[in-house]
C-alpha cells in the first residue's frame, strides 16, 4: 500500500500524464516537488491525502484537470502548484 509519494519521485518525467488513484487509496502525502517540472495534464487527488507539500507540483505547465477531494487536509501548502 502506497501511503506516499516521495520528494522528487515523478520529477520531471515527460511520460506522465494523467494521474488517477483508486476511491480506497491509503495515499496520505504528496512531498515535496513529486510531479515538478512532469507533463502531467490530469490528477485526481483522492480524500485520504493529509498533506501535499512545497513544489510538488511546481512547473507543471500542462496541467488542466485538478480534482482535489480532500477533506481531512492537514496542509497544502501554498506553493504546492
Amino acid at each position: 500500500e502506497v501511503t506516499m509519494i516521495g520528494k522528487n519521485a515523478f520529477g520531471s518525467c515527460k511520460q506522465i500524464q494523467k494521474i488517477a488513484f483508486q476511491n480506497d487509496s491509503k495515499l496520505q502525502t504528496i512531498d515535496t516537488g513529486a510531479f515538478c517540472y512532469s507533463s502531467i495534464s490530469s490528477i485526481a487527488i483522492p480524500e485520504n491525502v493529509t498533506n501535499i507539500s512545497h513544489l510538488a507540483f511546481f512547473m507543471c505547465d500542462d496541467i488542466q484537470i485538478i480534482e482535489i477531494n480532500v477533506p481531512n487536509s492537514q496542509s497544502i501548502d501554498e506553493s504546492c502548484f
